[in-house]
């Protein structure tokens, strides 16, 4: 979807949108790192990289915590959303939503 968002895109194209710019954060950040999205995969789901990719899904985008994990490779959502919430509250930030 290029453009805009307006009032009269419903659910499927801003889904689709954020999706698209997920995936887009993910690869920015695997080309950073030197990091295929296979070998992203197979990293354990507590590694600092998907739990920093989680952390910056959630923030730049409406992904929901089980659409993060799809993308992370990791089995269940609720696993990235406590490693998130341990290292915010480590950081000593306060996060909404997470």
């Amino acid at each position: 979807m290029q453009g805009r968002m307006g009032t009269n895109h419903f659910g499927p194209e801003r889904r689709e949108s954020a999706e698209e710019r997920g995936r887009r954060i993910v690869a920015e950040r695997l080309s950073e790192l030197g990091l295929t999205a296979a070998q992203l995969e197979e990293l354990p789901a507590n590694a600092t990289v998907k739990v920093q990719l989680a952390r910056e899904l959630r923030r730049q985008t409406t992904l929901s915590l089980k659409r993060v994990a799809e993308q992370l490779g990791v089995g269940s959502w609720k696993y990235p959303s406590n490693l998130v919430g341990a290292e915010t509250a480590k950081r000593g930030e306060l996060e909404f939503g997470i």
